[in-house]
């Protein structure tokens, strides 16, 4: 499995260049190395703080071990796939048998949700190794919580490790993403309290049970709230830019999104989230063959986690099927139950039937599994090249470090807040030339807020201006326009260069002497 996976995601991960919000996990990851300081967020000296410090951590790391570049940065999402698809192998052979938990596996891997362009398994974005600790978290907290088989006790040398596993992959998910998966591991906790009261087991070994959830929550907040203390103590006195996550949750004029997510997402995780609707549809088979009681339950906490979860995020005002990937996640454990069901539900035929239905099993496996693993494979090549044409910074990026002819300092900030990835070119093509820039993340709304005047952040005479020009909406309050913000002052800038992003278009200036 882990093979497959490094087959897939592994080749060709340094062909293109930082595209989408690459730039933003990896320019700190080598800020954070240069300056020793693990605690604080940098993008370009600037003080960001709008996630946690989990992606650039696992940069930093993989950085050490493989050299800075793209293949490295990434290296941390398409190892986060390969371990997601072990851990639901593992998770799901342990409850439904060998072949269920192979079907598990695959369809981690081939899940189109993870692939498909943006592909976060070949990115170094967020997403993957949030999924990863998501996923680690929510199948030790059902494994922790579902009952045991009648006469059987729970024993802490089995439960310790459990709950160990549950603190990692919880303060993992906090420290990577924040709160974001908090809707999965919700629903992970009530889909296993039903599943134990359904059976009548909520006292039986009840204090151990308690221990083994909580403590690991405890552990994992605690955890976060220390490094939250510390990140503020150290940035005291400088202004951070933040991001609330109210802009990612409900709105008014979103109200058909929000309430149509469900379907998006069954669409979306497809073929994938077929094993929820089997399990909701055929679960009252399952249950009528001697001795699949235990994993019947285990299957129905699976759908049920991922359908609260799901609701839980549409609860909270979610409009955006990608912000439910967590949930998403768990979804190819879901396909390996749902299959087991599927196969409970055929040994209720007769034999001509039973062997009939499971040949249809096998052709519909096998086709599906051929065309998933040649679309994966064409999506590879797909999201390299449409990142080397259209979306990545870096080839304009090159292109404005030719025009840094001078040591100096390089200022911007729109440029920065859409496409970092430019910045980090330039620079680098500039040292390469023995030109030292010293590039600076300079926000205008915190500059005025800071300075409480009307001005704009002007870089020493001799320094650079990058500007972005177009006119696309702005996002929230940190973004202005611009050219209408530095009109004032424009006679004291001389225009070098300008270019396009993907739909963004940026001016270099140089800032001349006053007159």
């Amino acid at each position: 499995m882990v093979a497959l996976a490094i087959a897939l995601f592994v080749p060709g991960l340094g062909a293109s260049g930082y595209a989408h919000a690459e730039a933003f996990r990896v320019q700190p990851a080598y800020e954070m190395m240069e300056r020793g300081d693990y605690v604080v967020i940098r993008l370009f000296e600037q003080a960001y703080l709008r996630k946690p410090p989990g992606m650039p951590w696992a940069v930093a790391v993989s950085t050490w071990l493989f050299g800075a570049g793209e293949f490295a940065s990434r290296f941390v999402s398409a190892a986060a796939v390969a371990a997601g698809a072990l851990l639901s192998l593992v998770f799901a052979q342990r409850w439904f048998g060998r072949p269920f938990g192979l079907i598990a596996g695959l369809a981690f891997v081939l899940a189109p949700a993870f692939w498909w362009y943006p592909p976060i398994a070949r990115s170094a974005e967020i997403e993957a190794l949030h999924n990863l600790f998501v996923v680690a978290g929510a199948l030790c907290i059902l494994q922790t919580l579902l009952p045991l088989p009648f006469g059987e006790s729970r024993s802490w040398a089995r439960t310790l490790p459990l709950a160990l596993l549950t603190a990692v992959s919880l303060t993992g998910a906090l420290f990577t993403k924040g709160p974001a998966g908090v809707p999965v591991f919700a629903a992970a906790c009530i889909a296993g309290w039903i599943m134990r009261a359904r059976s009548g087991q909520r006292s039986r070994d009840g204090a151990g049970v308690w221990l083994a959830s909580l403590v690991p929550f405890a552990i994992a907040l605690c955890l976060l709230g220390w490094w939250a203390w510390a990140a503020h103590r150290r940035v005291s006195g400088e202004s951070v830019v933040l991001e609330s996550p109210t802009l990612f949750l409900f709105r008014p004029q979103q109200l058909l999104e929000i309430a149509s997510l469900p379907v998006a997402v069954l669409i979306a995780a497809l073929p994938t989230s077929l094993g929820v609707l089997a399990i909701a549809w055929y679960r009252n088979s399952a249950t009528e063959q001697a001795g699949s009681v235990m994993r019947s339950r285990a299957a129905v906490a699976l759908a049920l986690t991922v359908a609260l979860a799901v609701l839980g995020y549409m609860l909270t005002g979610v409009s955006n099927n990608r912000y439910v990937l967590p949930a998403m996640a768990l979804m190819p454990a879901a396909c390996g139950a749902g299959a087991w069901v599927l196969a409970q539900r055929a040994r209720t035929f007769a034999a001509l039937e039973q062997h009939r239905e499971k040949m249809r099993l096998h052709r519909l496996a096998w086709v599906m599994f051929a065309l998933l693993l040649g679309a994966a494979i064409f999506s590879a090549w797909y999201g390299e090249h449409r990142r080397n044409t259209r979306t990545s910074g870096t080839a304009f990026g090159v292109e404005l470090g030719a025009y840094l002819a001078r040591p100096g300092e390089l200022w911007a900030d729109q440029v920065i807040d859409t496409r970092p990835e430019v910045v980090m070119a330039a620079v680098q093509v500039a040292d390469g030339r023995n030109i030292a820039i010293r590039p600076r993340w300079m926000p205008v709304s915190l500059w005025r807020r800071e300075h409480g005047e009307a001005s704009v952040p002007l870089p020493p005479t001799g320094s650079y201006l990058l500007l972005r020009t177009d006119d696309l909406p702005r996002r929230d309050q940190y973004e202005l326009d611009e050219e209408r913000e530095y009109a004032p002052v424009m006679e004291r800038l001389r225009e070098v260069h300008r270019g396009m992003v993907h739909n963004f278009e940026y001016r270099l200036y140089e800032v001349m002497a006053k007159d």
